[in-house]
């Protein structure tokens, strides 16, 4: 699938869908401004329902088959003129298409097999085990293939279709799914229902494993529904909320959204976002900036598809360059962590120690002094995270994070790294996980060797019931309402 820019587009850009309560499937464009669930971590994950979850039955083929109503509106649409475009001017099916194969032709004479099997994002479905009637996205990259099969007369009929733009008049809605839009800058506004299908998708016409963590409005329809705001059901991360909540509900973490056109509400913000709403509101290491506008905080991503994941990561630096965020990879590492001692990925919080950045030292060498002298003014930004996430354990990851923890915190067991020790951090005792730098293929299977031996251990302390955190409502609305 091809890559989408975004000239003036923020990471919120993001094609979702979910399940309500009947299991019927909503899709979601959240433009540049609405807010998502904080367990989606793809931008096109409306087209992984196809390419992932459709259940495969041949060579580079998967099936989504569909009622016959909804395949005889396909099929109304599909045109021999279109046939004929496809010769004429490939590009007019630039995302995705439709077709309609003659009668005795079946997927093998499209001759897209090889294609569509070796693509790790394209898809290609069969709709009816009755009619050879196809959706095939990609379509800009396979022109060449496509014009040679209707040249061998294969196809009989056509349509070409939009995957992202103009989602009103894509394949989502005439497929059955449930089309909500948001069309904004602030994070505050809902998402519009565009269409009620005659005979919506449901999520038991895919193969969705039940450990996927695929937001689900259990208490809500769709089809009831014309306005939805995810904050008031689900955690959700935001890219810009326009807030209007008095002090007392902001301290509380919620904000002012509008959940209809008529109506708003207190809604909980992300444990992630009440985090950052409390760091940005210490003071902010006046040793470092003595001057305001030269002052900013850098945040991990929220990696847990959790609002209180159990584990926090603490990596040593960041390294800002212009406008990209680069750090060093500890992809392999968590894998190994993952691997060894059964701990998910997308149970982790990571973070950073030294947060602080001088926009003026964009060239700055982050020394292993240089990053402890900045840590030492700011490393009450690490309490605040912890304070409010109360994890089960703290994994530091190389040399200069655990110097960083020992300057300024009491540790007691620690030897040679990888070991399980103790750190007691603004009056409370964690299990800290100490491991070494590990980058190479060698190491990482040096450092899996050794941590296997603290599994049980790491089982042990994950075991544990957590701290009683604070339980809120998702949503409140006030006793006089308007807009």
């Amino acid at each position: 699938m091809k890559t989408i820019d975004f000239p003036a587009g923020h990471s919120m850009d993001t094609d979702w869908f979910a399940v309500d309560k009947d299991g019927n499937i909503g899709f979601f464009d959240s433009g540049s401004g609405g807010v998502v669930p904080i367990q989606i971590v793809s931008e096109d994950l409306s087209f992984d329902l196809f390419y992932k979850y459709a259940k495969p039955v041949s060579k580079g083929l998967r099936e989504l088959l569909l009622d016959e109503t909804t395949i005889q509106n396909l099929l109304s649409k599909c045109t021999a003129e279109a046939v004929e475009e496809i010769c004429i001017d490939s590009f007019v099916f630039c995302e995705g298409c439709l077709l309609l194969l003659n009668e005795g032709k079946t997927w093998e004479d499209l001759e897209m097999a090889d294609y569509y099997a070796q693509s790790t994002q394209e898809f290609a479905l069969l709709l009816s085990r009755d009619i050879p009637l196809y959706m095939l996205s990609g379509i800009y990259n396979n022109c060449d293939i496509l014009v040679n099969a209707v040249k061998k007369n294969v196809v009989a009929k056509a349509r070409a279709f939009e995957l992202y733009d103009n989602i009103v008049d894509t394949a989502l809605c005439e497929l059955g799914g449930f089309v909500y839009t948001y069309d904004d800058d602030w994070s505050n506004e809902p998402y519009m229902r565009l269409n009620i299908p005659e005979q919506p998708l449901h999520i038991t016409q895919f193969n969705i494993p039940e450990t996927e963590p695929i937001p689900n409005f259990s208490d809500i329809s769709f089809k009831d529904k014309k306005y939805i705001h995810p904050m008031e059901y689900m955690s959700s991360k935001s890219y810009d909320i326009y807030d209007h909540a008095t002090q007392e509900w902001s301290d509380k973490g919620y904000a002012v959204v509008n959940i209809t056109d008529k109506e708003w509400a207190y809604c909980l913000r992300s444990v992630n976002e009440q985090i950052q709403d409390k760091i940005h509101t210490r003071d902010r290491c006046e040793k470092c900036y003595p001057k305001m506008w030269q002052k900013s905080l850098s945040f991990a991503k929220f990696e847990a598809l959790q609002d209180y994941p159990p584990v926090v990561v603490i990596r040593d630096y960041y390294l800002y360059d212009f406008h990209n965020v680069q750090h060093a990879k500890y992809d392999e590492l968590l894998q190994c962590l993952s691997d060894t001692l059964n701990i998910r990925t997308y149970d982790y919080y990571l973070t950073y120690c030294a947060k602080c950045y001088n926009w003026n030292d964009k060239k700055e060498e982050f020394t292993p002094d240089r990053v402890e002298s900045r840590f030492s003014n700011c490393h009450q930004h690490l309490e605040t995270e912890l304070s409010v996430l109360q994890p089960l354990l703290l994994i530091a990851i190389e040399k200069t994070v655990v110097n960083m923890l020992k300057m300024h915190y009491q540790t007691d067991g620690f030897s040679a790294a990888p070991c399980l020790c103790r750190v007691s951090i603004d009056g409370k005792t964690y299990p800290l996980l100490a491991l070494p730098q590990a980058k190479t293929k060698a190491e990482i299977a040096d450092l899996s060797s050794r941590l296997s031996t603290l599994s049980e251990e790491v089982k042990t302390i994950l075991s544990q019931p957590r701290a009683a955190l604070e339980t809120r409502p998702r949503s409140v609305k006030p006793e006089k309402n308007f807009i």
